[in-house]
């Protein structure tokens, strides 16, 4: 939750801002993941349909493979970022409590991780090396602010959050 002196950096600033369960996220978060999607986005179009420069390996693979994997990688990005922005933001902990329960147990940041498996889908969808290549670059900016982030839960709920961090994986469930 993005909340600086007063003003809104989201799209639920303003419907939380009365919330101290929620904690802030990075001030270029919303802008950047944005930015990258609009960027991805381009490149994956212009690559799958228009210029087809590095989608060789779609000849090795029939359509409907991998399509059927990309809908399987959307479905299970869309259940991420659904159950985690349920959780995160239609419940309210009072007192403000680490969140440890449904995506949670698995990841500690599946909204982000969703984010990223539905750009991944799009890729599994037509194997674009040009778009997995910036999905590359993606993933290390969520990277970077989950780890900001984490700083913040940290700062906020110390111990319980460092051993939250140590039993949860950041992206990949049991590796931690």
């Amino acid at each position: 939750m993005s909340l600086q002196h007063g003003k809104s950096k989201n799209w639920y600033a303003d419907d939380n801002k009365e919330r101290n369960d929620l904690t802030k996220e990075h001030p270029f978060g919303d802008s950047g993941q944005l930015m990258l999607a609009v960027i991805f986005l381009l490149i994956w179009l212009a690559d799958s349909f228009i210029l087809r420069w590095t989608v060789f390996l779609q000849s090795s693979l029939p359509l409907y493979a991998s399509l059927s994997v990309g809908v399987l990688i959307a479905a299970a990005a869309c259940y991420l970022v659904a159950k985690a922005h349920q959780i995160v933001f239609k419940e309210v902990r009072r007192p403000p409590a680490v969140i440890e329960k449904s995506v949670f147990k698995m990841v500690r940041h599946p909204m982000y991780l969703g984010m990223l498996l539905f750009f991944l889908a799009f890729v599994a969808a037509t194997l674009s090396l040009a778009a997995l290549g910036f999905w590359l670059i993606m993933f290390f900016f969520y990277n970077y602010i989950a780890a900001y982030e984490e700083k913040m839960l940290e700062k906020k709920f110390g111990e319980r959050y460092l051993a939250y961090k140590h039993r949860v994986a950041r992206w990949m469930p049991g590796v931690w």
